[in-house]
């Protein structure tokens, strides 16, 4: 991302979140066509209707005096109204023992799942974690056991509805086949209704018995909470001779009139570079702190796209550090 485009993101996050007297941008407007005398047609009207707020842009004009700031951002990318924000994080830093003890945890939890089960899950290490802004720590985390389908067709007839239509790769790089396909990613996300429900009493569990995790199989009823945001990202997985694995994994939000900002954390470790898939923008990051996979590497790249309204985002990924950026972006790039 060039320092201009940076600039900008920099001054609309710092706009957004400026306060300012109730009813000042009609006094702004009011005094502006008083000081005109209607001597000819205000453009404030029109610009007001552009940009919603005439006092925020005037506060955000403020931040190019003289002020100095450090961004950890790595990218941003922006489909309509969809906007999603990643940036590195230094608390989310981990050393090898917090990410062995991490990776422990969610696996002892998903070894007691039946197939199609899913656990909320607390874990110290992982609460230790207190990011800016948040009413919690970062302590909860879903574990999922899913089904694996090894017949590409019935997982693309499994998944349809809210995945109608989505892209699977036409053509892979040499040496990879398919191996299955999910209708979650093992490692889940919560919205806000699950995390208010689970996180005080399992935080509370952990502490009564002085253990370093505490869990609970999540209800039938949590996948039907009311959200902007649709939790359920199946995958498909491919794999070479030598078990390295492309995994492709899709999100959908749902459509709305809503301007909907998704802001991701991440390891202040991770790298990211500004690719092209099939014509829209990409990022290429490498994340090597990562509890999300056993080898505690993910390379990724992510692109969204329109689709019937709604705005897929895609992610083709890798735990592997065999696997190349090249092959990566041949995957994406080959998707219909």
């Amino acid at each position: 991302m060039s320092i201009e485009n940076q600039l900008k993101l920099e001054l609309n996050q710092a706009a957004a979140k400026r306060k300012y007297p109730r009813g000042l941008d009609d006094r702004i407007y009011r005094l502006f066509d008083e000081h005109r005398k209607k001597k000819r047609p205000s453009f404030i009207r029109a610009w007001r209707k552009k940009y919603g707020s005439i006092a925020v842009i005037a506060a955000s004009l403020l931040l190019f005096s003289g002020v100095a700031y450090a961004s950890t951002l790595l990218y941003n990318l922006q489909a309509n109204n969809i906007s999603i924000e990643v940036a590195g994080e230094q608390k989310l830093q981990f050393s090898q023992a917090q990410l062995k003890e991490i990776r422990a945890s969610i696996h002892e939890v998903r070894q007691q799942l039946s197939v199609g089960e899913s656990a909320v899950v607390y874990i110290n290490e992982l609460d230790r974690v207190k990011l800016p802004g948040a009413q919690t720590g970062m302590g909860l985390t879903k574990v999922n056991q899913p089904k694996s389908y090894t017949d590409i067709t019935q997982w693309k007839d499994v998944v349809k509805g809210n995945f109608e239509g989505i892209k699977i790769p036409v053509e892979l790089p040499q040496g990879f086949t398919f191996s299955s396909g999910e209708l979650e990613s093992p490692i889940g996300m919560l919205d806000a209704a699950s995390t208010a429900k689970y996180y005080k009493p399992l935080q509370q569990q952990a502490a009564a018995a002085k253990q370093s995790m505490a869990w609970q199989k999540a209800a039938a009823q949590d996948k039907l909470a009311p959200t902007d945001f649709i939790t359920e990202s199946p995958r498909l997985v491919y794999m070479n001779s030598s078990h390295d694995r492309i995994e492709i994994s899709y999100s959908v939000m749902p459509a709305s009139d809503k301007n909907i900002d998704v802001k991701i954390k991440t390891s202040p470790s991770s790298t990211a570079d500004n690719v092209q898939v099939a014509g829209f923008d990409a990022a290429y990051t490498v994340n090597n702190n990562s509890f999300l996979s056993d080898t505690g590497v993910v390379q990724d790249i992510n692109w969204l796209e329109q689709k019937d309204g709604r705005t897929v985002i895609y992610h083709v990924s890798s735990p592997s550090t065999n696997v190349s950026k090249e092959e990566l972006l041949f995957v994406a790039n080959h998707m219909r």
